[in-house]
């Protein structure tokens, strides 16, 4: 290979008969598994290619306009991922960036169950029921990468989530991204980041003003939910007056200073516990605040002044 005007990629199948190249990096690969997998390529070769074409190692040059490490992600899910049938199929669970590239690519060369495959994860966590989100929110919400089934996700992504829902039609993400936009410190929220591909994401200004739109609301309905921490508000059964006022009375404070950051009213009655309080005194607030917590998750398209379905249709449905 020595002396070749382009460098070799990590996709080089020695029998392959084209050559993609993207940022002077060949790909060698077979026309055929190309074209069965996406349309795009399906017309791109049934088209003659010109006597004065390109070629490299005696193979037909496609220049490719997307980064070298997408068209190795893409060649590598085309590929060697398909299983006998030609199925393709993926791990179960994938790196976000990886979901991302399967979007983008899947919809770019019309590659359907990729595409559709991406779209699944991503429902998973942004569109999900309420009771789902609670446990996926607290891993995201807590610097935690979340590791499950599907994807791994951490908070900036969400970043991410809403340039991609509103890039290719996928709205019912929009609510929980913005949402938990809302929960990203103030210079990640501005500024973006930065991906492990060298990708940029960063919120238009029209999403910076939805997310800043939405946070004093989502501030003021953290502090409904704690309010009777300073009120000292016992359930009308408790059967533990002096322990539980003892227990409001030294966690008031606390809950104070932290309330001008709490812009997070959807995780949760954990902490409900977590305070110590009498079972009746639990309960009485875990069902308020379950019940503002859903109202909250119904308006969430209207915080963000969204015009989407909101809940999406599929937990309608299902609710029903």
């Amino acid at each position: 290979m020595a002396g070749l005007r382009y460098e070799q990629g990590d996709i080089w199948f020695e029998d392959g008969n084209v050559i993609l190249v993207a940022e002077n990096t060949a790909f060698r690969a077979h026309k055929s598994i190309l074209s069965r997998n996406s349309k795009v390529f399906n017309e791109m070769f049934a088209s003659p290619q010109s006597a004065d074409g390109e070629t490299f190692d005696g193979c037909p040059v496609v220049q490719m306009t997307d980064t070298k490490q997408e068209i190795s992600f893409l060649l590598s899910v085309l590929c060697y991922v398909p299983d006998n049938n030609g199925v393709i199929s993926f791990p179960e669970s994938l790196p976000f960036a990886a979901v991302t590239s399967m979007l983008q690519l899947g919809s770019k060369y019309a590659v359907e169950p990729v595409r559709q495959d991406a779209i699944r994860r991503l429902k998973a966590v942004f569109a999900a029921d309420l009771d789902t989100f609670e446990d996926r929110s607290y891993c995201i919400t807590t610097d935690q990468d979340m590791d499950l089934d599907f994807v791994k996700v951490e908070l900036r992504d969400a970043i991410a989530v809403v340039d991609l829902a509103q890039s290719f039609d996928l709205p019912m993400l929009l609510p929980l991204a913005l949402y938990l936009c809302a929960q990203l410190d103030p210079k990640t929220l501005i500024f973006g980041f930065t991906d492990v591909n060298g990708k940029t994401w960063s919120l238009s200004s029209d999403n910076i003003y939805r997310v800043l739109l939405g946070l004093p609301q989502l501030r003021r309905a953290s502090i409904v939910q704690q309010k009777f921490v300073q009120l000292q508000e016992l359930s009308p059964e408790c059967v533990s007056v002096e322990n539980c006022k003892d227990i409001l009375s030294q966690a008031a404070e606390d809950f104070l200073l932290a309330l001008h950051d709490d812009a997070n009213p959807l995780s949760g009655t954990s902490w409900l516990i977590r305070m110590g309080l009498c079972f009746p005194c639990q309960g009485t607030h875990r069902v308020r605040i379950n019940k503002e917590r859903e109202e909250l998750w119904a308006d969430l398209a209207k915080i963000f002044e969204l015009d989407v379905q909101w809940p999406p249709a599929e937990e309608v449905e299902g609710n029903e």
